[in-house]
């Protein structure tokens, strides 16, 4: 079997050969070491970054550590440039190395200057929220109207924005407002053609061919209409039919159809 294997792989390769030109053997040759060439050349590199790093000595590595800082002999690492690279090059100096007992008071000034960062990084996001409450305050009350952005929050409910989505509130309602100022205006778009929606309803076969009545529509939670009721919100709306509906269905909120019978089905065109 293993024979036939390799005789099979020998005629393909034969096969290649005669059916292939010198220069296009020697165009595919060069395919493959312009694919080759990058991959071999990134090992060879970072092998070579690898073992000159594991090969420098504690002094060299102390003075990485200062370059990469921004900093000269002598200088506290007070404002470090590259923290992460310092701490590459100080992690890597031995103890029993003269210069470690600077190494170990370097990564000391770095830690300080990492804690004093954070802090300072708290109480700046602090200051910013708090320019931004106070910000909110003055729109909700009247006293700025800066422009607002709305989103929806993780519990999905409308949420508002006055610094570009930097900070959020809750909505105090004007971005229901817009949001359903959008849902008007697509459903005025909407009237232009129908929409099948199955709903539950108390319209029935009671009524007679053309009547027509004013109905009011409920949304379910997602805001769209799931419930008709023609006869009042006390009627048994327990039919589950097909409605056609000339106006949008996506609302949110209630509204008035006048709703007809045409033949076996029901048809509402939206009032409002």
């Amino acid at each position: 079997m293993l024979n036939r294997v390799r005789g099979g792989v020998t005629a393909a390769r034969r096969s290649f050969m005669r059916q292939t030109t010198p220069g296009g053997r020697l165009f595919m040759v060069l395919i493959g070491v312009l694919f080759v060439l990058p991959i071999l050349c990134a090992g060879i590199s970072g092998y070579y970054s690898d073992y000159h790093f594991s090969h420098l000595s504690a002094s060299e590595h102390l003075g990485r550590a200062r370059a990469a800082c921004g900093i000269s002999s002598g200088q506290d690492a007070t404002n470090c440039t590259d923290p992460d690279e310092a701490f590459r090059q100080l992690w890597a100096i031995s103890k029993s190395a003269p210069e470690y007992k600077v190494a170990a008071d370097f990564i000391v000034s770095l830690q300080h200057q990492h804690v004093r960062l954070a802090a300072e990084a708290t109480t700046k996001s602090e200051q910013a929220r708090s320019q931004a409450f106070e910000q909110m305050q003055r729109n909700t009350n009247g006293e700025s109207h800066d422009a607002f952005t709305c989103a929806t929050s993780t519990e999905n409910l409308p949420i508002m924005s006055f610094d570009s989505g930097q900070h959020w509130w809750k909505d105090d309602g004007r971005c229901a407002s817009k949001l359903q100022s959008k849902r008007d205006s697509d459903a005025e778009i909407d009237s232009y053609w129908s929409t099948t929606v199955r709903v539950y309803t108390d319209m029935n076969s009671s009524w007679l061919p053309n009547e027509e009545r004013t109905c009011r529509t409920y949304p379910d939670n997602n805001g769209k209409v799931s419930v008709v009721s023609c006869d009042g919100p006390e009627s048994h709306a327990d039919h589950n039919i097909p409605v056609t509906f000339w106006g949008g269905v996506d609302r949110n909120t209630t509204s008035d159809w006048k709703c007809r019978r045409e033949g076996d089905d029901f048809v509402c065109r939206a009032i409002n």
